[in-house]
């Protein structure tokens, strides 16, 4: 159900028009939407790049733009929403970083490039990582073990390399992980394989 929802003073709040005939750009003035919590546009004909004005939505929490046909880098700016728990971005040609303070991180489905960045280890609450078919490179870093809250990670369909970091095997609540159609050599880290011995979703990756 499409619908446009306003607080008691009318300002608007949250927007859904998942899977809609909306179609062309956000526009800049998506900025001055300055109470908006929830943006749904996922499913629609939303095209062109994500404007730089998004991160002046301060009380954003829910950012869903999946399956459309942006193009471009992910703006920095959205690292100022503070308060966003979910980014949702998959299926569109995007490139760009990623926001510490996020729950939940869809961006599978892009054209993702470079490496997992160190700081991926201050994303402390963060619950579902899928980066699965984009481009990325490079090695796993050892600090995902501070992604202490991490139950899903999806690597697959990727460049990666190297061998997984020993650190892997702290993240005691990872319920599903798939490293396939990577480059990764060696050994599964001791203290993984016996999470992958009690969550029987866990994936091999050799």
């Amino acid at each position: 159900m499409h619908r446009v929802a306003c607080n008691e003073r009318s300002r608007v709040i949250s927007i859904d028009l998942s899977s809609s005939d909306v179609s062309g750009s956000i526009g800049p003035e998506i900025g001055r939407l300055k109470y908006l919590q929830d943006l749904f546009l996922s499913a629609s004909n939303i095209s062109g790049s994500i404007p730089t004005e998004l991160g002046s939505c301060s009380m954003l929490q829910q950012l869903d733009l999946s399956q459309n046909s942006l193009s471009g880098k992910i703006p920095p700016s959205i690292g100022n929403l503070k308060k966003l728990s979910l980014l949702s971005l998959y299926d569109n040609s995007l490139s760009g970083a990623m926001n510490q303070f996020l729950e939940e991180i869809y961006l599978h489905g892009n054209q993702l490039s470079g490496s997992i960045p160190f700081s991926v280890g201050q994303m402390t609450s963060l619950r579902s990582l899928w980066l699965h078919g984009n481009m990325l490179s490079g090695v796993l870093p050892g600090s995902i073990r501070n992604c202490t809250k991490l139950e899903e990670l999806y690597l697959l369909n990727n460049h990666l390399s190297g061998t997984l970091p020993e650190t892997l095997g702290e993240i005691k609540g990872l319920k599903i992980f798939d490293a396939t159609s990577n480059s990764f050599t060696g050994e599964i880290p001791f203290g993984f394989e016996k999470n992958c011995r009690k969550y029987l979703s866990c994936h091999s990756i050799i």
